[in-house]
């Protein structure tokens, strides 16, 4: 096993006076921290792989004009009267920083409901950067056992989720095709091909094929948005948007493995995922679509890792009545910017969120320009959505413009007692998470860490 070199190690060798370190590449593993430390405190990693080393104090991911301690180094600085601070209070301060950037560094999310679950699926499938590197409509459909999650993204910003009780395991069967157990939503769709009351196990390999041709009848009906009987029955949440056309679609998850490798035996899973995978690729309506294949199939709804990202929002924020540090906030961003309101809410939707009883961030949309009838603009939305979903909890706003205090000034008034935190200069997308730290500089400054998921490229 690997050992693992901290940023307490990093802390612990410089306080015995050390000034360097070698790590053996082949033996140990370094964190970003480790690494961010080691630059904060002038201190030297050298890595090598056990003969050749290599000075690596200054991680090669992070670009060579700035690493991200000397970013944090000159916000402070500006923070400070001119000419009135020592190195040692700088240094005191980047380690204040750097500490409570680490308290904030855990990423959790308890549970994604169908419309999450759909947009991490298309995220981990890559359709949501295909979307928007062509500036173009995906679909990505990601099939499981037990359902279809399906994302639509538009120009890369998410439009549309829907979820389908449809999936490759809703019969088990064993390694000869015999059903050994029936879902209920197989057994549904059962019913429907042969008779009410149809015993599952009964079925032979040709009625398996039907069950799964209807399968994909049910699947492909969500896309259309023309829903039989069944496929209403069968579904989760809503509709995708009406009237809209996806240009390509994109297949994951297990159902979506098998539709690109379809193995040699259907039931070596000990299901009908297989069929379905060929049943879907049989389908006529299926065939006449852009179907391609994602960067990934398999496991894009598994959280591997979080990517953070620290920044520091200052002198302009508005703070008020919100007791800090703040966790693991959900991000809404609104993709209609004509309607805020709606967006804000559509948003929450496809986070699984109640808009009156969860703890969320609101952000503004990243092209609104900073001018004072757009800044109007969006304090009559906040006053329209608090009034529409009062809240227990703060109203919390984030802004990649540079005009938090003015709005929350302007916004104050309108709010009554409700608590308010208006956070700028902070760039988030959709899926992101952040924590809000402690104020520094006497609620000046506060440290944000936005926590994205990081998916393989």
């Amino acid at each position: 096993m690997k050992k693992l070199i901290t940023a307490n190690d990093i802390r612990e060798a410089h306080a015995r006076g050390e000034q360097a370190m070698s790590v053996v590449l082949r033996a140990s593993i370094i964190t970003p921290e480790a690494r961010e430390v080691a630059d904060l405190l002038g201190f030297t990693i050298t890595e090598c792989d056990e003969s050749i080393p290599v000075t690596a104090s200054v991680p090669a991911s992070v670009p060579a004009d700035k690493t991200e301690s000397q970013r944090i180094r000159e916000t402070i600085i500006a923070q400070l009267p001119e000419g009135q601070f020592t190195e040692s209070l700088v240094a005191q301060l980047m380690e204040k920083v750097m500490k409570e950037k680490q308290s904030l560094g855990d990423f959790v999310v308890a549970s994604a409901g169908p419309h999450l679950e759909s947009v991490i699926a298309g995220h981990g499938a890559g359709a949501q950067t295909l979307s928007e590197q062509r500036l173009c409509r995906v679909l990505n459909i990601d099939i499981g056992g037990g359902t279809a999650n399906y994302a639509l993204f538009d120009a890369g910003k998410i439009s549309g989720t829907a979820c389908l009780n449809v999936g490759g395991r809703l019969l088990e069967t064993d390694s000869q095709g015999r059903v050994v157990y029936a879902h209920k939503p197989g057994q549904m769709i059962v019913d429907e091909c042969f008779g009410a009351g149809t015993d599952a196990r009964s079925l032979t390999g040709a009625q398996l094929v039907q069950v799964t041709r209807r399968m994909a009848a049910l699947i492909v009906e969500v896309i259309d948005g023309t829903l039989s009987p069944l496929a209403q029955a069968l579904m989760q949440t809503g509709l995708l948007p009406a009237g809209v056309t996806p240009e390509i679609i994109t297949l994951s998850g297990g159902v979506g493995e098998c539709y690109r490798h379809q193995p040699a035996n259907p039931f070596c899973f000990a299901d009908i995922g297989p069929l379905l995978a060929t049943a879907l690729h049989d389908h006529p309506r299926l065939r006449e679509m852009n179907v391609q294949f994602p960067a990934q199939t398999v496991r894009s709804t598994v959280i591997g890792a979080g990517a953070h990202t620290l920044s520091l929002s200052g002198s302009t924020i508005w703070l008020e009545g919100v007791q800090l540090p703040l966790r693991n906030l959900p991000v809404a961003i609104p993709i209609d910017e004509t309607d805020l309101v709606s967006a804000w809410q559509q948003a929450l939707l496809q986070l699984d969120l109640d808009p009156k009883t969860d703890v969320y961030v609101l952000a503004l949309p990243a092209s609104l320009p900073v001018r004072y009838a757009a800044v109007l603009t969006v304090i009559n939305a906040l006053v329209d959505f608090v009034a529409r979903f009062p809240n227990p909890h703060p109203l919390l706003v984030v802004a990649g413009q540079d005009f938090g205090k003015a709005l929350g000034m302007l916004l104050r008034p309108q709010l009554q007692q409700l608590p308010l935190a208006v956070i700028d200069e902070v760039i988030v997308r959709a899926g992101d998470y952040i924590d809000i730290g402690t104020p520094l500089f006497g609620g000046s400054v506060v440290p944000v860490t936005v926590k994205s998921l990081a998916f393989p490229s």
